[in-house]
């Protein structure tokens, strides 16, 4: 989807994607509002803004990744997003899951804590992200379900009430296939950790 086009990341971090992004895209640029990461992109050679307003050009593809959740008012950030596409340009979205196991079906309390903090101003589920991104504009291609940390993560915060169980019990619990049977079950009753979405332009006459 990127190879040879103008790829636009917002909420680019300290530009991970974007590096490897950079290794088949046309072009790279990010959009991050953290100034401490000016001297990365100034040494990837990758141009950096602070605003999407300073984009001048138009792009091929943008994606967001985990930032949209983060924003006050995301329905104008997707209504700049649509402005900023070329023809037959696309938006790939991922947020968390409202519907994650661990709280619709294991009700972990601690990872509800962890979840509904100041900083997720909003939580999407597959639903609300389709409505949203059709309220600014967009056509929805798809929006799909995916697991992103595997079961020992699940069991080390329903036992110890923690994260980051993949780095204590992943190397004798987790492996390839369990991770994607797993992974796979959660997807298929909606509740997984994480929600992508890949977006376009509406057409003319919808």
């Amino acid at each position: 989807m990127i190879r040879n086009k103008d790829v636009l990341d917002f909420g680019s971090g300290y530009g991970g994607f974007l590096s490897l992004a950079k290794q088949v895209a046309k072009s790279v640029c990010g959009i991050e509002i953290e100034q401490a990461v000016q001297e990365v992109y100034d040494r990837l050679g990758i141009r950096l803004y602070r605003d999407i307003c300073e984009v001048s050009e138009k792009v091929d593809v943008i994606s967001c990744f985990h930032c949209l959740e983060h924003l006050d008012d995301p329905r104008t950030t997707l209504r700049q997003f649509a402005k900023k596409l070329g023809k037959n340009g696309k938006i790939i979205i991922e947020v968390p899951n409202a519907n994650d196991a661990l709280l619709s079906i294991y009700k972990s309390e601690a990872f509800s804590h962890f979840t509904y903090w100041s900083a997720h101003l909003y939580l999407f589920s597959a639903s609300a992200l389709a409505l949203l991104a059709r309220q600014a504009g967009l056509k929805v291609e798809f929006i799909k379900y995916i697991q992103r940390y595997p079961l020992s993560n699940h069991l080390y915060w329903l036992s110890h009430a923690r994260p980051a169980g993949d780095k204590v019990w992943g190397e004798f619990l987790d492996n390839a296939l369990l991770n994607s049977v797993y992974g796979d079950c959660l997807a298929s009753i909606g509740v997984s950790d994480t929600l992508l979405g890949l977006f376009s332009l509406q057409d003319d006459d919808s």
